[in-house]
Formats: structure tokens, sequence, C-alpha cells
């Protein structure tokens, strides 16, 4: 292996898996996930490093790995000015050779039976879609030297909400994706060739944060086949600073990824009719559990009563003027669970409470435990 100011030179293969890790400053997390990626005990995979621009030490880190002969043949390195997330992605993807590709973060770590467990599934046939339960792993909030050490220790299990292996996904089976799937696509793997025919070869729209809503709700309608790992082999580190535990101003790109998610589905037809015609009461249900469950549980991060409340009337008027009906919605009459109460009827002294939830960690935490919300 050669290295240049820009990539690794490395040695080609014939591969099955191609692993997307974009890195940016997470030097304390890196080692640790680069540790249980390259000793899994299933080898056949290739794993592609973005260097995203990072100001700390991780580099040195990923060089220390991409020079170890241990692993050189695997690593494909990439250095490039910062872009954010999605472009770091994309430009990993247009690397990849492998038969399914995965996109993971580099804060995160896994089990060393999830990819042996997960290409399993591609054994037994072709699945567009694998993908398996997960852990969330919570920064332990008690520990005085948790700022030093990243001390975690909080694990929540988290399943994927599909149900089953399905070999030939029918419309309402779909239909349940959309509205349950855990969409994040760390846990999972994904047929190349379905991502190409999808998005080309630039799955994530560059310079937007919640870069998974719209890649798996583009992708939902398009897969024929999906399966299921029932076991939590992905552990997704919920730490200080992370775009999910803290507010940011590009929260809004919450809001214009269902916008974009909604065009997609009014432009593009499957066979005869358009997509919407298809899935109207998904993409309303959908919609209405972005903005007042996702959108409003981010902004009560700001810790800024004022402006949540505006963000509250905000997201309130939208869905009044486009969804007039919306407490009609078939899974909000049905109504079943707490969150899907909450969004049927929900109002000012709820978002309050969410408000209040979301900025005491430790009491939001017991609370989900107990009530699964």
């Amino acid at each position: 292996m050669k290295l240049s100011e820009n990539k690794v030179e490395y040695e080609k293969s014939s591969v099955e898996l191609s692993i997307i890790l974009p890195v940016y400053n997470v030097e304390k997390y890196l080692e640790k996930c680069l540790e249980t990626m390259l000793n899994q005990k299933y080898q056949n995979f290739e794993l592609i490093i973005v260097n995203d621009g990072t100001k700390d030490n991780s580099e040195e880190i990923i060089l220390k790995y991409a020079n170890d002969t241990r692993y050189m043949s695997k690593i494909k390195y990439i250095k490039k000015e910062n872009g954010g997330l999605s472009d770091a992605r994309n430009y990993g993807y247009k690397e990849a050779e492998g038969k399914y590709v995965t996109f993971f973060d580099s804060d995160d770590y896994i089990s060393e039976y999830m990819y042996l467990n997960i290409m399993k599934k591609v054994k037994e046939f072709n699945y567009d879609v694998i993908v398996s339960d997960l852990y969330m792993e919570y920064e332990d909030i008690n520990s005085k030297n948790n700022s030093k050490n990243g001390s975690f220790n909080k694990l929540v299990y988290v399943s994927s909400n599909v149900k089953s292996d399905n070999k030939n996904l029918s419309l309402e089976d779909k239909k349940e994706l959309l509205k349950n799937m855990y969409i994040a696509v760390h846990n999972k793997i994904y047929k190349k060739e379905v991502i190409d025919r999808v998005f080309g070869d630039i799955p994530f729209i560059k310079g937007m944060l919640y870069e998974d809503i719209c890649f798996t709700y583009k992708l939902i309608p398009n897969i024929n086949s999906i399966a299921r790992v029932e076991e939590p082999l992905y552990y997704y580190m919920q730490r200080e600073g992370s775009i999910s535990n803290t507010y940011s101003d590009k929260l809004n790109d919450i809001l214009k990824s269902i916008e974009i998610i909604e065009t997609y589905y009014k432009e593009n037809k499957d066979g005869e009719y358009y997509l919407l015609e298809k899935y109207k009461d998904e993409i309303e249900y959908i919609t209405v559990r972005y903005y007042f469950g996702t959108y409003m549980q981010r902004l009560a991060k700001a810790k800024n009563l004022k402006k949540y409340i505006l963000g509250y009337k905000n997201v309130k008027k939208y869905i009044n003027n486009k969804y007039k009906n919306y407490k009609n919605n078939t899974y909000l009459k049905k109504a079943k669970g707490i969150k899907n109460k909450l969004l049927k009827i929900y109002n000012l002294p709820i978002a309050i409470l969410i408000y209040i939830l979301e900025t005491n960690k430790e009491l939001s935490l017991n609370i989900r435990k107990i009530i699964k919300l």
C-alpha cells in the first residue's frame, strides 16, 4: 500500500461488503470503532474511511490501522476537505466495490458477529436490505470522569421494527415499513444496485443534516425484499455534542427533509400510480410524527422556551393548513401506543411536557424506560 496526499492506494480484491466510514473529530471513539469493525468474524469486506477534514488526531489513528499489515489490504483511505456527513458518505460510496454497502458512524461500535450474522441472510437469499436490532448506549451523566474517559454504560434496546424476513414485499408490507421501521442507516446493509437505481452515485443530499430521513423514505418503495437479524449488534452512542443530542441551527433540515419526501412521492410513480396515491396515509402520518414529535423534541434541546413555543405554533399551523383532517389519519385514529395518542391530541400542554422531559435528561431516560416512549 502506498500513501498519497489525498488517498491511500489499495490492493484490489473481490469483496461482498463495502463499509463506508466518514470521520470527523472523533479521536476519543475512533480506535474502538475501528477495532470492532476490523476484527469481525466475517472478513470479506472493504473499509472505506473518508477523512472529512478532521481537525483532531483522528487521522493519526486512521493511518495507524491503514499501515498495519493485518488490515492494509482491507482499507481504502480518502482525505478531503470538510463537506459534512452526507458529502463524506457520497465520496465513499463512489469508491465502493462490494455487492452490498453499509454506512457506519465513527463514534459507534459493533458486535464482532454483526456482519457475519447479517451476511448469513445474504447467503439464504439476495435480499435488498438486511437490518439488525441495536442498542442505544447513553453516557453516564453521573460519572465524574465521564468527560475524560468517555464512559458509557446505559444500554437501551432498540428494535429495527422489521417484523420478519420477507422475500417479496407487498404494498401493505412497504406501508408497514414506512410507518414503523427504524430509519437510520447504520444498522443496515443495502444491495448496491438498488441504491444505484434509486439515487445514482449520490445517495445523500450534501449539506443537509438528518440525511437518513430522505434516504430511507425514498428507498422503501423501491425495494422488493428485506431481512432482519433479531439481535442488538450495533451500539449507537448517545454522547454529548452529537447531532441527535444537541440543538443545531440546522434543525429545520428535519422539516426540509419531510418536504423533499412529500415532493418525491408526488412526482414519482410506481407503475400507473404516483407514490403519493399509494402511500397518502403513510406520508401524512410521517409528516405529523416528524413535525410534532422529532422536530419539537430536538427544538427543546435549545433550552429556550420562547423559541420552543414559537416553533410549536409554526408546526401546528403547517399541519393544520396542509393536513386539515390529520386526526382522521388511519394510524392516528387507531391510536395504539402512547406516541400516537399524544400525536392525535397534540397541543401546547403536551408540547410543554415534552420540553420538560427533553431538558431533564435523567428524568427523560427513566420515564422512557418505564413507558417505552
